[in-house]
């Protein structure tokens, strides 16, 4: 099973590699990478583009209430923190 946040390291790393994410339209080579990186990945397309889309929104709220600092106790979180402060933040 594939979580949301599953897709963060490979929008990370497609950060990392090319210096930019393509946003707010998401290139196809950006959707291409995504695709290839996520085996069994049951989003595609479009679908992948609003997937990305919602798992910002979701950090950016996040952010907007806890701030730049939050308690996060478990790692798991905080690497999804992590990530998504590296990307969005």
């Amino acid at each position: 099973m594939i979580f949301l946040w599953d897709y963060l390291p490979s929008i990370y790393h497609y950060f990392f590699n090319h210096g930019v994410i393509p946003y707010p339209n998401y290139s196809e080579n950006f959707i291409n990478y995504i695709e290839a990186s996520i085996p069994n990945l049951k989003f595609r397309g479009q679908a992948l583009k609003t997937k990305i889309i919602l798992l910002e929104r979701c950090f950016l709220t996040i952010l907007k209430n806890a701030g730049y600092d939050p308690n996060i106790i478990h790692p798991i979180h905080c690497e999804i923190f992590d990530l998504s402060m590296g990307l969005w933040g």
